[in-house]
């Protein structure tokens, strides 16, 4: 997803345990970077979501993950490299 245009980055987060799931499945989230709402507007209207889907399908994962989308607007932003 990250290729597709509009999209700057993206962080996997691996949840604390405390997250983990019941039956003891650790949790993740995926944060993305994009330029701008249109860009998610427009790879959400394109194929690729169906494609993702297709190929988790067909590598039977589809039972094994949990996916909850929501966005908004960074109001703050701190790197290490600029937090002085």
């Amino acid at each position: 997803m990250v290729e597709g245009p509009g999209f700057l980055w993206a962080r996997r987060v691996r949840l604390a345990n405390e997250d983990a799931a019941d039956d003891g499945w650790p949790g993740f989230a995926m944060i993305y970077g994009a330029e701008n709402l249109e860009a998610l507007h427009t790879y959400f209207k394109s194929d690729e979501p169906a494609r993702f889907a297709q190929e988790r399908a067909e590598k039977g994962i589809d039972e094994l993950i949990r996916v909850e989308r929501d966005w908004g607007v960074v109001e703050f932003s701190a790197d290490s490299e600029s937090a002085d």
